[in-house]
């Protein structure tokens, strides 16, 4: 009996290691690697590149400063001329203002007084410009926004601890594409596509040089549930919230039940082929067999209906191809065409910067809801498309605008609407 109980505490103990350990290791390559490094809107989105192309680069197109100049003037005028004779913007930031601004943004974090003093001293015309350029650059950029993009994907962190735990290694995935400056769109498709086994499922998979960090905590996270991860997926890369869809029509918007679990269809199955995120999951998987068919389908839950797999917005199921139903999704997410993704990235980029999103709330793309600066919002996302999807460059070119560089101070009640960016609205800090 006491060996079989030895057995047993031994046995518990090395998964207590493993679960421990590994992850932890995640965290400790990216530390030291940044040591080495410190050492339905409108019409659709279009760029010559094939989407399919754009997306299996892994550095998007370089991006020139006229570039980020002539996007920044872009920006201005579409803000300025809405403001018309009846807004009277705030004047611009000090240089002080502004540089504690971009360090938060960019860094999380205030600049040092040796920092302050050297960017209060430098006389260039263009030091403001040289100040976003060198914190984009820097590893705690990437550090920072490996925390900012971690809260959008999985916002369970806060309230689970266990998903905290597998957050580790989501965490070193982030931190390791934002330092190679890896474009949005192959981000959003390696995350959507990265392999299901049942080791790195259930935490067990250890650090290897071979192995690099995955993005399996997002579906660790949503339990492999099809309709968790259908509603995070269009939360998250369509900014579009189809919860409510889920038991019944929307009650606001035109999404219906069937819209939302034709989505969800191409998430089904998914705890069978990574064999169980869980003991009660994989022993569901058993006694379900093998999947009946290759359809992209799934039941209604307390229905007699099944639905084949369709794309929020279409009409039509979605034709039979050689790609897996997620690689389908991420195809069709990451697509140049689609007319939400690239929206809704600039959108957060936009409300991360400038405190409001251009669509407000930024979860909620909707005919109901419309944009306050449509035309600005179409221009955003397909100049961000035409340069591969660079996050960067975005950055560049609002940092670079004249709405970002207002004061927050309030000089005129005309100020007051936030969606006007008639000054910069104080923003609480990110993590």
């Amino acid at each position: 009996m006491w060996v079989r109980r030895a057995l047993w505490v031994s046995a518990v103990s090395f998964a207590f290691i493993s679960l421990v350990v590994s992850p932890t290791l995640w965290a400790d390559e990216a530390d030291s690697r940044q040591r080495d490094d410190s050492a339905t809107p409108c019409e659709k989105v279009s760029a010559p590149a094939d989407a399919k192309d754009a997306a299996s680069k892994e550095s998007p197109k370089n991006a020139s400063p006229a570039d980020v100049t002539a996007l920044a003037a872009m920006i201005d005028n579409y803000i300025v001329s809405a403001w018309g004779a009846t807004i009277v913007p705030a004047e611009l930031a000090d240089d002080a203002e502004y540089a504690r601004r971009v360090h938060l943004d960019l860094t999380g974090s205030v600049p040092t007084v040796a920092a302050l003093r050297e960017f209060l001293a430098d006389a260039s015309p263009d030091k403001r410009q040289k100040l976003v350029d060198r914190l984009l650059d820097s590893p705690q950029y990437a550090r920072h926004f490996s925390n900012v993009w971690m809260s959008l994907f999985l916002p369970e962190v806060e309230s689970n601890e266990q998903v905290r735990f597998y957050a580790i290694e989501f965490k070193s995935w982030l931190q390791m594409r934002l330092r190679e400056g890896m474009g949005y769109n192959a981000m959003a498709r390696e995350l959507l596509t990265t392999p299901l086994d049942g080791a790195s499922m259930r935490g067990f998979r250890q650090r290897d040089d071979q192995q690099p960090p995955r993005p399996s905590a997002f579906y660790q996270a949503k339990e492999l549930k099809a309709e968790n991860l259908a509603s995070a997926t269009a939360r998250v890369f369509l900014g579009i919230r189809v919860d409510c869809a889920q038991c019944h029509n929307h009650p606001f918007t035109a999404w219906k039940q069937e819209d939302f679990w034709a989505f969800a269809a191409y998430f089904d199955k998914l705890q069978q082929q990574a064999g169980g995120s869980n003991v009660n999951a994989t022993l569901q998987a058993m006694l379900a067999g093998p999947p009946k068919s290759n359809a992209i389908e799934i039941s209604i839950p307390d229905t007699k209906t099944t639905v084949a797999g369709r794309f929020l917005g279409t009409h039509d199921a979605a034709a039979p191809s050689g790609a897996t139903a997620r690689e389908m999704v991420a195809d069709w997410i990451t697509s140049d065409s689609n007319p939400y993704f690239a929206r809704t990235a600039v959108n957060r980029a936009w409300a991360h910067l400038l405190g409001t999103g251009i669509v407000d709330p930024i979860d909620d793309f909707d005919p109901s809801n419309p944009a306050s600066h449509p035309e600005l919002l179409d221009e955003l996302a397909r100049q961000y498309v035409a340069h591969g999807y660079d996050q960067k460059f975005l950055f560049r070119a609002i940092m670079a605008s004249r709405p970002y560089q207002l004061t927050s101070r309030l000089t005129h009640p005309s100020q007051r609407d936030r969606r006007a960016f008639a000054r910069m609205t104080p923003k609480g800090l990110t993590a």
